[in-house]
């Protein structure tokens, strides 16, 4: 049965060949055709550990489906300047700078909360598009 967001909430037993055939392969999708990377089940630990990679991949998907507001905002703004910039170019440029100092600090700070409720350097860098160790070398180091 469906859990929340499309997630697959069915116990372990539907697919380790208690209740159907055993499944194989494990992976994450939803319901907006998005398919994450498919890896083996290891039946021989404990589910948690096999499908932690899974988890967070969805996580991260689900995430950044939740950021389409934030998506069509964005769009809406970089049209307003570049409207602005073609009768006032000072004008837009201001406000673009404004708006990267504004993003830089949300980004920084978004980082620590994130760190501060638990979150590895490799997940904040999943979420950022970056590796564990850029995210590191950028948000872990206080601004000189």
């Amino acid at each position: 049965m469906p859990g929340p967001a499309g997630l697959d909430a069915r116990p372990w037993p539907y697919f380790d060949g208690t209740m159907a055939p055993a499944a194989g392969l494990l992976q994450a999708a939803c319901t907006c055709g998005w398919r994450g990377s498919t890896g083996p089940i290891g039946w021989g630990q404990e589910p948690e550990s096999t499908e932690k990679p899974f988890r967070e991949e969805w996580t991260t998907h689900a995430r950044r489906a939740a950021t389409g507001l934030a998506d069509r905002l964005l769009r809406e703004l970089q049209s307003v300047l570049q409207g602005l910039a073609a009768t006032d170019p000072r004008a837009a440029l201001t406000a673009a700078a404004d708006m990267e100092r504004a993003s830089r600090l949300l980004l920084t700070e978004s980082a620590d909360a994130a760190r501060s409720s638990g979150d590895s350097w490799a997940q904040v860098g999943r979420a950022v598009g970056i590796s564990r160790q850029a995210a590191h070398e950028r948000f872990g180091k206080p601004p000189k």
